[in-house]
């Protein structure tokens, strides 16, 4: 059971890193673009990598 727990808890972790750095690369294409292009990357770029760590997880 805790081992379940410690790897849900890297889970999360890897989550909140990556969506950090999302942030950072939708910051900077907000620069040039404006402010809804930069909402709209966080949740493309968040949402892509969710996607591909489930295939990996059903793998």
């Amino acid at each position: 059971m805790l081992a379940i727990a410690a790897f849900d808890g890297e889970k999360l972790i890897g989550l909140a890193v990556e969506t950090i750095n999302n942030v950072v690369k939708a910051r900077k294409l907000q620069e040039k673009r404006g402010t809804m292009f930069f909402l709209e990357r966080i949740i493309l770029y968040t949402l892509s990598g969710m996607r591909r760590r489930m295939d990996y997880d059903f793998d």
